[in-house]
């Protein structure tokens, strides 16, 4: 016997019931079947997260090293090239003072060559050199280490910026009232080329 057969010899509450019990299994099987296929996504969700926080910690691992060696080799530059200023001014300021006499009354500089000036010059801008260099090694320093984030000041409630509009408004108002009425109470000077009767 087919299933048609079946349900032509049914009674009408048995068909009602067995379609209500079909619509409800497949809702089941339904819901049944979304279940595993969230619960699968949630699971590779977690893995994927996983992999992606392990990648992410290797990288900053890397990075930090790179910054750290990158640090180490420019704070090494620097040593050397502010040790070789150093030692380069001290020899041509030691140069300098051996080539001028002590003349009391007499300033060094007025005794100076042309290339003697132009060593005191190259003096100078080492010296300022020398100051920039250690500039920035000081905001080399600042910016290894980290910066903290500054707080955001609350918001103003908007009854307080009605409350300066009203007032604004009601000075304004005073202010001008202020103005008419001293106007009107001031005396009225004659107007200049008339003669006034005495």
């Amino acid at each position: 016997m087919t299933i048609v057969e079946k349900v032509k010899e049914m009674k009408p509450v048995e068909n009602a019931r067995t379609v209500m019990l079909a619509t409800i299994g497949g809702y089941v099987t339904a819901f049944e079947t979304a279940r595993d296929s969230i619960d699968r996504v949630i699971e590779k969700r977690e893995d994927y997260i996983a992999d992606m926080t392990k990648k992410g910690a290797k990288f900053e691992k890397t990075a930090q090293n790179k910054v750290s060696e990158t640090r180490t080799d420019i704070e090494g530059k620097i040593s050397e090239a502010r040790g070789n200023v150093k030692s380069y001014a001290e020899a041509r300021a030691e140069k300098i003072r051996s080539m001028i006499p002590a003349i009391p009354g007499v300033t060094a500089e007025a005794e100076l060559s042309e290339e003697e000036l132009r060593m005191v010059a190259m003096e100078k801008k080492l010296a300022n050199l020398s100051r920039k260099v250690t500039m920035l090694t000081n905001k080399l320093d600042a910016v290894g280490t980290p910066v903290k984030a500054k707080k955001k000041a609350p918001a103003k409630k908007a009854a307080t910026r009605k409350t300066a509009a009203k007032t604004a408004t009601v000075k304004a108002t005073t202010k001008a009232t202020a103005t008419k009425k001293a106007a009107t109470e001031a005396p009225q000077a004659p107007a200049a080329g008339s003669k006034s009767a005495a």
